[in-house]
């Protein structure tokens, strides 16, 4: 090579490079060159690319927005003082209370009259979207439940809403737009837990059911999944469970795995790419992961002294 002469990176190593990086350091980088520009921000390909290079390098093993949170009234996490990534006179007109978050995306709502009105925050960068829902579910700390999810289909992030009565409306973030009032296919009872847990492109959520024709699991704990491209409802395998004093339950997942940890033991399925690799559930042997979840994302149970199941929180 002569002295002087410059040997640009092939642009498939570039980009993969680029891809390994932070956000806040692409937002730096895109001042380096035109090209650098271009590629960081084409939103169609290469924020694909680095979702997913995020998620690999990460496995699962870290929710670090945890760290972010402390515990609300109604056992709902809320962003603590130190931590508010907003401007602070946007952080005044906001609930502290965190709707869910997925991929470095957090969903808040203002107070009261404006309710209605949520707003999605990137907890990397700062920007925001805010957007109403025009359908009629109304915000309860006990009887919505909120989900954020990615689309490969259209490489777009949906929000979904589901209220008490198992009607959800989904928010396509791209083109700004809500999916009508929809209903489930199941006679379930409501939503008990306040946020989606995401894995391999899914939602999954707990609930208790209320499906008269099965008498001995009326009123048990089930695990569904939420499919994103379909907008559409799957049921998980049943599980098999003992309630007892200060019961509590909570999802999380792991490297490829779901697990329903349940007090201080635990049950993992696979879940790959939408389909259930194991077709049961099975016994984990060890810790729960993630066990700190438990105090801001459990299902907490109160026994009166019969055999009714009441929920407490």
């Amino acid at each position: 090579m002569e002295d002087g002469a410059k040997k640009e990176l092939p642009y498939d190593i570039m980009e993969n490079i680029l891809s390994r990086l932070p956000v806040k350091t692409l937002f730096r980088f895109k001042s380096v060159c035109k090209s650098w520009y271009a590629t960081i921000s084409d939103d169609q390909i290469f924020a694909g690319v680095h979702l997913r290079q995020s998620r690999n390098m990460s496995s699962g093993k870290r929710d670090v927005f945890f760290w972010l949170e402390k515990q609300g009234p109604d056992f709902w996490p809320i962003v603590s003082h130190q931590h508010q990534f907003l401007p602070k006179k946007i952080e005044s007109q906001l609930d502290p209370t965190v709707l869910c978050y997925s991929d470095g995306l957090a969903l808040r709502r203002y107070h009261g009259v404006d309710a209605g009105i949520y707003v999605l925050c990137n907890l990397s960068t700062g920007y925001r979207v805010k957007f109403a829902c025009p359908c009629p579910i109304h915000h309860h700390p006990h009887q919505t439940v909120y989900g954020i999810i990615y689309d490969p289909l259209i490489n777009d992030y949906k929000v979904i809403v589901i209220d008490n009565n198992m009607r959800y409306a989904v928010y396509q973030c791209r083109t700004e737009t809500w999916s009508a009032l929809q209903e489930t296919n199941f006679s379930w009872g409501p939503l008990i837990t306040g946020k989606g847990v995401s894995l391999n492109g899914d939602l999954y959520f707990i609930l208790k059911t209320l499906e008269e024709e099965e008498e001995e699991s009326r009123g048990r704990i089930k695990i569904v999944g939420f499919d994103p491209s379909r907008e559409s409802f799957v049921r998980l395998p049943e599980l098999n469970y003992t309630t007892k004093p200060d019961f509590f339950m909570f999802l999380t997942c792991l490297e490829g795995c779901m697990y329903v940890c349940i007090n201080h033991s635990c049950l993992v399925i696979k879940v790959v790419g939408g389909k259930h690799e194991e077709k049961s559930w099975r016994e984990f042997e060890g810790f729960p992961p993630l066990s700190t979840r438990r105090n801001v994302d459990t299902i907490n149970w109160y026994y009166p002294g019969g055999d009714e199941t009441e929920l407490d929180a």
